[in-house]
């Protein structure tokens, strides 16, 4: 008779590994954060015959603690997405590890939750924990003909959560590091587009044609202005104090093939 108990357990232990490492297979070769957490709840709740099952990440949203990200069960697209509680999702993100309910109704530390009716009779939140840090937690229900989670069942649920939550906590820096690359590229983008157009504005504001004068004597110097702006030599402009030597200097600047390259005033 023990030899039998001992291959029965045995059996039970290959078995509950083989499920584990076939749930984590499937997350592997998943890249996509939702479609990660799909597998996980879709898993868990086959494993654990739960009746739905919800994966709520941590914000970093203050106001806000949790988001529900992924929600499966037979009501799941009917209804507005289950969230753990927050007596329940706060005593697990305080005591950082898996809670175990078995009858809500009838449960003192959580003495004013209601089961509706026994849809939430038994209760499993898990901590997803990656780097030392909670990153979300994963719920399962069971409505009360399902009856509560037994011991083993808690033990696969902890195991494939904690496995599973590293993998997805890589994948999410993965998608934020996108994000902020696709935001890098947009902003060069941008800052291409908005300095080709001040160097358009410049060349046009400084263009000859801008600047306002009728002398005879203005219109030769932009004359020859104009002239020597073609030309890849070095100049010398001379004349007193405010008469406009800078302004000029700048104009053959910007109309010269050296227009791209920085203009620098010197005293």
């Amino acid at each position: 008779m023990p030899d039998e108990q001992n291959s029965a357990r045995l059996q039970a232990t290959l078995e509950e590994l083989k499920s584990i490492n076939r749930v984590l297979d499937k997350v592997c070769r998943a890249r996509e954060t939702n479609h990660i957490m799909s597998i996980i709840i879709e898993e868990l709740i086959h494993l654990t015959s739960a009746s739905e099952g919800v994966i709520n990440l941590v914000s970093p949203n203050k106001e806000e603690s949790l988001v529900t990200i992924v929600r499966k069960g037979k009501s799941a697209s009917e209804e507005l997405p289950f969230k753990a509680g927050e007596q329940l999702s706060g005593w697990v993100l305080r005591h950082n590890r898996i809670l175990k309910i078995d009858d809500l109704d009838d449960d003192n530390r959580f003495s004013g939750l209601s089961s509706e009716d026994g849809r939430f009779k038994s209760v499993l939140c898990c901590p997803m924990v990656a780097r030392g840090e909670i990153i979300g937690l994963t719920s399962l229900v069971r409505d009360a003909a399902r009856g509560p989670f037994d011991d083993d069942q808690t033990r696969l649920v902890g195991i494939v959560v904690s496995q599973s939550a590293q993998i997805l906590s890589n994948a999410l820096l993965l998608e934020e590091l996108a994000r902020k690359n696709e935001l890098l590229e947009m902003s060069q983008r941008r800052l291409h587009e908005e300095n080709i157009r001040l160097q358009g504005e410049l060349g046009s504001n400084f263009s000859f044609e801008n600047i306002v004068g009728k002398s005879p004597v203005l219109r030769n110097v932009l004359s020859l202005a104009a002239k020597v702006a073609g030309n890849d030599s070095p100049l010398i402009i001379t004349g007193p104090t405010g008469t406009g030597k800078e302004l000029i200097a700048r104009a053959i600047h910007y109309n010269s093939s050296r227009r791209n390259k920085p203009f620098i005033v010197k005293n």
